[in-house]
């Protein structure tokens, strides 16, 4: 389930990259753990997370306890996000940037 390949870029805006990155590596650590065949998390507009597969598939949650996907929903907010891993970048990270008022 790698973005690039759909033509997508999904991008995390997070004005402290390096605490942010950790972060990301913490959660995906802690989903991993308990679904290993994680490749990708969907937030809903309803605030419910999805695990999806290499194949986009959804997973069974039942083994995520509901603080962490909490904290997944949390962190990533509405969207699909690939997680890092074996072959996977993951979402690519960059401070959030500010329009000039051209004065």
């Amino acid at each position: 389930m790698d973005g690039r390949a759909q033509g997508f870029v999904w991008v995390v805006s997070a004005p402290d990259l390096a605490v942010a990155r950790a972060e990301l590596q913490r959660l995906t650590a802690a989903v991993i753990a308990r679904i290993p065949q994680a490749a990708a998390v969907l937030v809903t507009a309803q605030g419910g997370v999805q695990l999806l597969d290499d194949a986009g598939d959804s997973l069974d949650v039942a083994a995520l306890p509901s603080t962490l996907a909490e904290e997944v929903a949390t962190f990533f907010g509405l969207g699909v996000y690939p997680l890092p891993g074996p072959g996977r970048a993951g979402c690519r990270m960059e401070r959030p940037y500010r329009v000039s008022s051209g004065r």
